[in-house]
């Protein structure tokens, strides 16, 4: 089958309803892939499958793209889609009756076809009484409504319908019952589609539409405070060279680290990593570092930057607060000073690639305080 569809269906079947009330269904959306299914027509010889995408102008609405012409079957999975408008698909099926014949019917739907959205929200950050979350960008996003709850509770409160970043920080939460918060988001994007206004108005607002909610799965939930004593402070970042980084940090006090570690003979640490962009989890990028500082390599992002953090390694104390973030400069004669002739024998060098997308927006902070005015936080 063309257009890297694939055939997962089963052979035509005998009879069916009526063609008024048939009608292409969705089976599964996946994140690059819909299967659809129709039901079976009676003297019905093949099927034609086309498909189109939803965000088109209304003058090509009727034109659609060839999946097949020679169908057997009522249920197929087409592979390979992308959506970034996240606005869907629309299918039709044609009715073929004998061989050598155009369709003479169609099968439709009546409303598009989404793909499973990939993104979520993602905690970056979890202290005694705040939570900062983030999510990636949307293309033509004018503003972002984001929701909070309590995970015991069912109904969602607003925290602001005008967001205009992807990174928030909630502060001043409670949580006697320690099962945590779910957050939601919905971008409101531009779209192309034309709209009537009333003889009063005047100025022609561009038209917008919310898109779907997007949540997580699990609670994120607020670190214990008798742990917040174990906190180390934020590392400190400086570059080093061309996509160089240097990370370094205090080595924490005995009341910093719990009894286990402070017994422990030569303390190790655990190091992450993320970029400045909406939506991008920490990663570790030294899981077992013995030293106080790290030269991380091939820091590729010129116009978002890094953000760092650090605790002591064996999972029994919190992450650091973040470092600043650092904006990598691009050669000079400054940085080319920095060559593998003059590294640090000391420091540990870590050359990991990176895979993080440049197509994102800038995200800078939200901070919400008691009475949710928001103001902007400098990344």
């Amino acid at each position: 089958l063309s257009l890297n569809s694939i055939i997962v269906g089963r052979s035509l079947p005998q009879p069916s309803n009526s063609m008024s009330s048939q009608e292409i269904e969705l089976k599964e959306a996946e994140v690059d892939a819909l299967t659809i299914k129709w039901p079976s027509v009676d003297g019905a010889y093949r099927y034609t499958l086309e498909y189109r995408k939803a965000a088109v102008p209304q003058a090509y609405e009727h034109v659609y793209n060839t999946l097949s012409e020679n169908l057997k079957v009522t249920e197929i999975r087409k592979k390979n889609l992308t959506d970034e408008k996240g606005e869907g698909f629309f299918f039709r099926v044609g009715i073929i009756l004998g061989e050598g014949e155009s369709p003479n019917e169609f099968l439709t739907h009546a409303e598009p076809f989404k793909l499973k959205r990939r993104t979520k929200i993602v905690c970056i950050g979890n202290e005694s009484d705040a939570l900062t979350v983030t999510w990636p960008s949307v293309p033509n996003a004018v503003a972002y409504v984001l929701q909070y709850r309590k995970a015991t509770r069912p109904e969602f409160e607003t925290l602001s319908e005008s967001l205009t970043t992807t990174q928030v920080r909630k502060k001043n939460l409670e949580d006697l019952t320690q099962q945590g918060f779910m957050f939601r988001v919905r971008a409101v994007v531009e779209t192309s589609h034309a709209v009537v206004l009333r003889s009063s108005q005047r100025e022609a607002a561009k038209p917008t539409r919310d898109l779907d909610w997007v949540s997580h799965d699990k609670p994120f939930r607020l670190q214990p405070p008798s742990l917040e004593i174990y906190r180390m402070d934020p590392p400190r970042v400086s570059q080093a060279g061309y996509k160089i980084a240097n990370v370094s940090w205090d080595k924490p006090g005995p009341q910093q680290l719990p009894r286990e570690l402070r017994e422990a003979h030569g303390l190790r640490y655990q190091l992450q990593m993320r970029p400045n962009v909406g939506g991008v989890a920490w990663k570790t990028i030294a899981p077992s570092v013995l030293g106080l500082q790290v030269k991380k390599k091939n820091l590729k992002s010129k116009r978002h930057g890094y953000m760092f953090r650090v605790r002591a390694a064996g999972k029994l104390t919190p992450f650091s607060l973040p470092s600043e973030v650092i904006v990598l400069t691009g050669r000079s004669s400054a940085s080319q000073h920095y060559n593998s002739n003059n590294e640090d024998p000391s420091e540990t060098n870590y050359d990991f690639s990176e895979h993080y997308s440049e197509a994102f927006d800038d995200s800078t902070e939200n901070d919400y305080g008691e009475e949710l005015a928001i103001r902007e936080v400098s990344s």
